[in-house]
């Protein structure tokens, strides 16, 4: 093996351009991420289910009972198919996913009047499938959540384990989709809520939305020095980054 050897002078100038990239890194690390669309969190609140005027829209593998009023012999219950539709003994192949139960039992009323005379359709939802979030990053076991029930970003997270050391609690990621399937995030700070000074963060979670919990700058910079650093330099380097929000010693 080739032992390559390094004078002070090059040691000094390898740690102070390091040392530079890392003040970069830094610098940048804070940044936002991708262009996505943003939701400010009174955007996002609107569109809570708390909210009167958010409506249940049919997911696949929704359980669907098919009343008819005048037709009692057709009732039926269904179960939306992977491919977001149902087929009834009166009309095949309907595509439901993304309808209220409201439009598609007027949609079936449409479908169903050049078969049946004057039809009264009646659409219930009597199992829901697509009731879970999903927590993923800066937690200890990224996972699937149901949501049985109100559930808030906070107790995603405690489902997920809790928040690791390396979390950036004030800027936390919440993706949603709109009606139109288009996503849109918003950045929570969980850090206010656990302190007590704005609970309104701790917003109600929807179906399909998904948690992200980014890294803090200090534990970026910790794997860049891991993964960069460590790794290239010739001698042991037995140091970290990090910081203690009580610490109030010079470092």
């Amino acid at each position: 093996m080739k032992h390559v050897r390094y004078g002070f002078g090059n040691l000094l100038r390898i740690v102070t351009g390091s040392l530079f990239l890392l003040a970069v890194f830094a610098s940048t690390s804070g940044c936002s991420s991708p262009n996505t669309n943003r939701l400010s969190l009174e955007a996002l609140q609107i569109r809570s289910a708390a909210d009167p005027n958010v409506v249940y829209r049919i997911g696949r593998g929704d359980m669907l009972e098919i009343k008819f009023r005048h037709n009692e012999e057709l009732n039926e219950e269904v179960t939306v198919r992977p491919d977001g539709r149902i087929s009834m003994q009166v009309a095949h192949d309907v595509d439901v996913v993304g309808k209220t139960p409201a439009k598609l039992s007027a949609l079936l009323t449409k479908i169903c009047s050049s078969e049946l005379s004057n039809p009264e359709i009646t659409v219930i939802v009597r199992s829901f499938s697509a009731q879970r979030a999903y927590v993923n990053g800066e937690v200890f076991r990224p996972c699937m959540v149901p949501l049985n029930g109100s559930v808030t970003v906070l107790q995603a997270v405690a489902e997920a384990g809790g928040f690791k050391e390396t979390a950036r609690l004030n800027e936390v990621v919440l993706i949603r989709r709109t009606a139109d399937g288009s996503p849109v995030a918003a950045s929570l700070d969980l850090l206010s809520v656990i302190r007590g000074n704005d609970l309104r963060q701790d917003v109600e979670l929807q179906p399909y939305d998904v948690i992200y919990v980014p890294r803090t700058p200090i534990a970026n910079l910790n794997l860049w020095v891991d993964q960069y650093l460590r790794k290239i330099m010739p001698l042991p380097l037995n140091f970290s980054f990090g910081y203690r929000l009580d610490d109030k010693s010079d470092r």
